[in-house]
């Protein structure tokens, strides 16, 4: 939500000597969805830079599908309720097998 954040990171990026891709940032469906334009705006220009995404807790929020193929994100991180119950829950398997055939 920083409109600095872009910024701060190649800052710091140059000042560290650090590789864009070795950089991985964590967000969650919920943050972006909280003001969805600027944040993905925020993060295509991260990506740009070469910064790994990951989408964290991914499959409690309501982030379409359509933004996870624009954004090409590095990671996705299925949210633990749906791990959790996956052995002993057919639907949470279900939804895990299908999380994971979409992003391959």
């Amino acid at each position: 939500k920083q409109s600095s954040l872009t910024s701060d990171i190649m800052r710091i990026l140059n000042e560290t000597g650090l590789s864009p891709h070795v950089l991985d940032l964590e967000v969650t469906e919920k943050i972006i969805m909280s003001d969805p334009d600027n944040i993905l705006r925020t993060l295509y220009a991260l990506k740009d830079l070469g910064v790994q995404i990951s989408i964290d807790d991914f499959g409690t929020g309501y982030w379409s599908l359509n933004n996870l193929r624009r954004l090409s994100v590095d990671r996705i991180k299925i949210d633990k309720t749906f791990v959790k119950h996956m052995l002993m829950d057919e639907t949470s398997a279900d939804i895990v097998k299908a999380i994971i055939a979409m992003v391959n």
